[in-house]
């Protein structure tokens, strides 16, 4: 009688704690900037905004080793302006960045897609937040406005499914 054993694979899952335990940040590269007034501007003067802003992050699919997280903000500046009696808002400035982060992994570790998601949307929007702030608040001081800062940003626990 020939007994066989199993023996029991040795690697696990990664979790997303692993890997923001073991990725390092290599780069990260503004791939995108534009800031441009609307055909809808007003003439140069003091111009209070409403600012309305988005946030997407995604990842390209990761390869054995590395990754890379893209994080863009969209951000839309808009006024009150009075026409036939109505108020009305209406956007006047329009701006958006995308920052590129790769980061690398030890051991030719390759990540799913669904938890290169999870780090993006976590610890990759941490890392690329400072960059896209402040390069926000320099487009728009460079159009002549106030410059326009992102608030601070708050990361809640990731939803249970």
């Amino acid at each position: 009688m020939s007994s066989r054993v199993r023996k029991k694979s040795s690697r696990r899952s990664l979790s997303l704690d692993d890997v923001v335990a073991k990725a390092v940040l290599l780069e990260v590269r503004c791939h995108e900037l534009s800031a441009r007034f609307t055909e809808h501007a007003p003439p140069p003067g003091d111009i209070s905004l409403r600012p309305d802003f988005s946030v997407d992050t995604g990842t390209a699919p990761p390869e054995p080793g590395h990754f890379v997280v893209a994080a863009r903000v969209e951000l839309t500046g808009v006024v009150k302006i009075a026409s036939d009696g109505e108020e009305h808002e209406v956007p006047i400035v329009k701006a958006h960045t995308l920052y590129l982060l790769r980061y690398g992994l030890p051991d030719q570790i390759t990540l799913d897609a669904e938890l290169a998601t999870s780090f993006a949307n976590t610890t990759g929007l941490f890392n690329a937040w400072p960059f896209l702030r402040e390069a926000l608040h320099d487009a728009t001081r460079r159009l002549g406005l106030v410059p326009f800062t992102l608030p601070l940003l708050r990361l809640g626990p990731p939803a249970k499914k």
